[in-house]
């Protein structure tokens, strides 16, 4: 059976790249960031980055996704959205946190730390709470408050919606027979040390 696969990936790169191997690969018609794999054998993947926030006006999508997202019989995502409970942030948050003895400007530079403190004042966040965290931690969390004051949204982001029409699609609520919606489980980690702490610094 000939399955369509429409996947959200945070690194489209790697996966176009692993593609190659077995498909040819060529990109979706108008300007958009969805590429279209061809197996030999007729199957169809549909690739495309994970984007976990967007403005209102990027609704309506390009229609070259809600294409791709009607053509396709399985969502595969890079994370279970229905699995992001309240549990799940926590063992999330639980990974991020420094021991007690070492807070975070104990572990940044002096220089480092003094602009850590300006960023953060810039977004309008306290920085004694962010002490408590890991420096890649810190970094992610910035970078999401500075995108939200910017207007972006993670309700709005490119994989809910496409879950939320997955889910809808699945009890009824939508047309659409039913689709499938497949995880791609990836180990959130930590960056290494040195990565987390240039990102703080840049």
């Amino acid at each position: 059976m000939t399955r369509t696969r429409f996947s959200a990936l945070r690194r489209p790169a790697a996966a176009i790249a692993a593609a190659l191997v077995a498909v040819s690969l060529e990109a979706a018609p108008a300007r958009n960031f969805l590429w279209k794999a061809t197996a030999k054998s007729g199957g169809t993947m549909y690739l495309v980055g994970s984007v976990h926030l967007l403005p209102k006006d990027s609704y309506p999508l390009n229609p070259a996704l809600e294409v791709a997202f009607k053509e396709s019989d399985l969502l595969v995502e890079e994370a279970d959205l229905g699995e992001m409970g309240v549990g799940a942030q926590m063992a999330f948050l639980s990974r991020g946190m420094l021991p007690s003895s070492t807070p975070l400007d104990k572990v940044l530079s002096p220089a480092t730390y003094a602009l850590l403190t300006k960023r953060a004042a810039e977004i309008g966040v306290p920085v004694e709470p962010l002490k408590l965290l890991k420096p890649w931690m810190v970094a992610q969390m910035l970078e999401v408050m500075q995108w939200q004051k910017a207007g972006f949204d993670p309700e709005l982001g490119l994989d809910k919606h496409f879950y939320d029409l997955a889910q809808g699609e699945a009890d009824g609520s939508l047309e659409g027979g039913g689709r499938a919606h497949g995880r791609a489980h990836r180990a959130v980690g930590a960056p290494p040390g040195a990565a987390a702490v240039s990102a703080l610094a840049g």
